[in-house]
């Protein structure tokens, strides 16, 4: 932060608080892309596991 010139921070922080008028910015697709690799995340380990149970098991 030290080496950041007054000028820009304080254009950036000008920006920020235009930017939070309206509230907070939302950007649904990024979040709704991460959401989607956790859950696919998720079910692919689900997935390994309950393989790797039923073929200890003999199932």
């Amino acid at each position: 932060m030290k080496m950041i010139p007054k000028e820009v921070l304080s254009d950036c922080e000008v920006k920020a608080e235009e930017m939070m008028k309206d509230g907070k910015p939302k950007n649904w697709i990024v979040g709704s892309l991460i959401l989607l690799i956790w859950v696919v995340i998720t079910v692919w380990a689900g997935m390994k596991i309950f393989s790797q149970i039923f073929n200890d098991w003999g199932l």
